[in-house]
């Protein structure tokens, strides 16, 4: 029995050790595979209807004690191709990053899989995004899994918000390694 209970703690110590811990299995410049990818319905806010990706490359890189996410998305408005940078910094330890009204947070899983959760509410709508990133085990491709839901809250009549989900999306981003 004892030997359950400490090996039971020492997994749970390892797990929370592991869990902080950056992977260079992450790092790198990857360019989206537009012909494998699987693209659902863009949930947040103030995303044109009719707006496509035609392109993205995503580079991930260590900054201090952040895991640095930037690169260029490359989107399609009508008959104009718009490319917008981006560039931001999460950290490490899971604490919860404000970038304006959204909040994300990083949660690393494995050496080859971590987690972006974010959060946004606008008026009575809460919108919530979980984006899984998976690097395959030869370091070649990465697969990144956005669900998105979005949720209506009411108040119940009892002083009480209620939270319905209004309606859910999925996509699929095949990257690879561009380095």
């Amino acid at each position: 029995m004892r030997h359950y209970a400490a090996a039971g703690i020492l997994l749970a110590l390892s797990s929370q050790a592991f869990g902080q811990s950056y992977s260079e299995n992450w790092t790198g410049t990857w360019k989206l595979d537009i012909d494998k990818s699987t693209f659902g319905l863009i949930l947040f806010p103030g995303v044109p209807p009719g707006m496509t990706i035609v392109g993205q490359t995503l580079k991930i890189e260590r900054a201090d004690q952040n895991i640095r996410l930037s690169g260029e998305s490359a989107v399609k408005l009508s008959k104009n191709v718009i490319s917008n940078p981006e560039d931001t910094s999460l950290r490490l330890n899971g604490d919860e990053t404000n970038l304006g009204p959204a909040v994300l947070a990083f949660r690393p899983v494995n050496p080859f899989e971590f987690e972006i959760l974010s959060r946004l509410q606008v008026k009575d709508t809460k919108y919530q995004e979980v984006s899984r990133f998976v690097f395959s085990t030869d370091g070649k491709t990465l697969t990144e899994t956005k669900t998105q839901t979005q949720r209506a809250v009411a108040p119940d009549g009892g002083g009480k918000a209620k939270v319905a989900s209004i309606r859910s999306s999925t996509t699929v981003l095949i990257f690879v390694r561009a380095n």
